[in-house]
């Protein structure tokens, strides 16, 4: 696992503003059920925390 450390500005990484993009993508693409479109919401804040708050 990559450890990720907070930059000094907070500035959000590519990476992580790529995978944001890609949950609204896969999200409204799949127009999934609210459970799990609720389960997906945690996990991405759970990511938004590691990437820095964004």
């Amino acid at each position: 696992m990559l450890s990720l450390t907070p930059s000094p500005l907070l500035q959000p990484s590519p990476t992580c503003l790529y995978v944001d993009y890609m949950f609204e993508l896969t999200l409204e693409y799949l127009n999934i059920d609210s459970w799990l479109s609720a389960n997906l919401g945690v996990m991405k804040g759970l990511a938004k925390v590691k990437c820095g708050g964004i």
